[in-house]
C-alpha cells in the first residue's frame, strides 16, 4: 500500500504537533501496547524509560525520512533484526499498529480524522514492512 506525497506531508505536519509532547506520546504508546498485549512487557528488560526514548527517536527519524526511505532502509533492517533478537515476532506488528494509532488519536483528538489516520497507517505499514524484512534476514 503506497503512500502519496500529500499523505507524507500530513504525517510530517502532524508529527510537528505530536513531537512537542514526546514523553506523553511514548508513555501513551507503551501503555496502549501493554493494555493490548500485557505479555510483551517482559520483553523490555532494559527499562521502559530507555525504550520510550529510543521509540520516539526512531519514530522521529522515520517520519522525517518518509519521502526518502532509502536513506533509512538499512537502519530499519537493523531495527527489525534487533526486534527479532528480543523475541518480537511479525504478529506483534499488528498490535503495535493499533497501539500507535490509538496513541495518535489520544494526542491529536479531533485533528486525527480519517484521512490522517489512513496516512499514518500507510506510513506505519511501510516502515514495518522494511523492519519485517530485517527480521527475516536473521
Amino acid at each position: 500500500m503506497p503512500i502519496s506525497p500529500s499523505q507524507i506531508a500530513s504525517v510530517q505536519n502532524s508529527w510537528l504537533t505530536i513531537s512537542t509532547q514526546r514523553d506523553e506520546v511514548a508513555l501513551l504508546f507503551y501503555d496502549n501496547l501493554f493494555d493490548l498485549a500485557p505479555h510483551l512487557k517482559r520483553l523490555f528488560t532494559s527499562g521502559l524509560q530507555t525504550q520510550r526514548d529510543k521509540f520516539i527517536e526512531m519514530l522521529d527519524h522515520a517520519v522525517n525520512a518518509l519521502s526518502r526511505l532509502d536513506s533509512i532502509e538499512e537502519d530499519l533492517y537493523k531495527l527489525g533484526e534487533r526486534h527479532s533478537e528480543y523475541g518480537i515476532d511479525e504478529a506483534h506488528f499488528d498490535t503495535a499498529a493499533i497501539a500507535l494509532l490509538t496513541t495518535l488519536e489520544q494526542v491529536l483528538t479531533d485533528d486525527f480524522d480519517e484521512p490522517l489516520k489512513e496516512a499514518w497507517a500507510r506510513a506505519y505499514w511501510i516502515l514495518a514492512g522494511v523492519m519485517k524484512k530485517g527480521m527475516r534476514r536473521q
